[in-house]
């Protein structure tokens, strides 16, 4: 269970990072 927890905040953090970028990309 603690696995599956951390496995799916990295999974958020990344997709966050990823949505991030592709704005700032748009903002340029």
């Amino acid at each position: 269970m603690n696995k599956l927890k951390k496995r799916a905040l990295r999974v958020i953090i990344h997709i966050t990072v990823v949505v991030y970028l592709l704005l700032s990309c748009m903002d340029l």
